[in-house]
């Protein structure tokens, strides 16, 4: 009962299959996609196809098949000639401006898939510049304890040994708190010379550019603060660059 059922349901699916005349108002391309369907529900193969097409032809079309049945030995022979034969003036020329647009498609694809590259790539340089930020602030907050030691250690002392705390600096993370103490502290400012501000420059040739560039505002203050005098900022640069 069931085949019966299913039978009877293919028979009619294939008698509503729509017919094809040739007519330039007649779209062959949409007319051969309902076929091909229609064909592959009844589970047609291809030899199948080119058997029993005929039946859906009708006028010019048919008149076609018959003229060109002889050379038309393959299913996939046969949708290539049908398109070719009966595509509109229109459609044959939109097919070089479809091939067009397939390409310039092709070509945004690869410009996006550039793009998300480049953007993965800028991504990972915010995320790198964000790890670096929070390392500052924890530099600096670091900078902040070492600052407050250093405070005790002045305050304590009589006599602190700059040079011999200078010299045993070997990275920029002891410096800049040394440099604050040394723009505060009237003691320290008469006890520091020009080589040691050239001391503490070199230690900064190797550092981080915003480092650096605490460490050289720091330093400039503290050269005003010693000489008391206005200085511009090339000529007081100059002086610490050039032996």
């Amino acid at each position: 009962m069931a085949e019966e059922l299913f039978n009877a349901i293919l028979l009619n699916s294939l008698e509503k299959l729509p017919l094809f005349g040739g007519q330039q108002n007649e779209n062959v391309e949409k007319w051969l996609e309902e076929i091909t369907y229609g064909f592959n529900f009844a589970g047609f193969d291809d030899d199948q196809n080119v058997r029993v097409i005929h039946i859906y032809l009708t006028g010019e079309a048919r008149k076609w098949i018959i003229k060109n049945m002889s050379v038309l030995d393959s299913w996939s022979t046969f949708v290539e000639a049908i398109i070719t034969a009966h595509s509109s003036s229109v459609q044959k020329q939109m097919i070089p401006f479809q091939m067009s647009m397939v390409k310039e498609v092709r070509k945004v694809e690869e410009k996006k898939a550039e793009l998300i590259e480049i953007d993965e790539e800028i991504a990972e340089l915010v995320n790198k510049e964000e790890k670096d930020t929070e390392k500052f602030e924890d530099f600096i907050h670091t900078s902040f304890e070492n600052a407050k030691i250093l405070n005790e250690m002045v305050s304590n002392c009589n006599i602190l040994p700059i040079t011999s705390m200078i010299q045993n600096i070997e990275n920029v993370g002891n410096v800049i708190p040394l440099l604050w103490f040394f723009n505060e502290s009237n003691y320290l400012q008469k006890n520091i010379d020009m080589d040691i501000i050239k001391h503490i420059v070199c230690i900064l040739h190797d550092c981080s550019l915003i480092y650096t560039f605490i460490c050289l505002k720091l330093i400039q203050l503290l050269w005003f603060n010693l000489f008391l005098c206005n200085i511009n900022w090339w000529d007081w640069f100059r002086t610490l660059a050039v032996p």
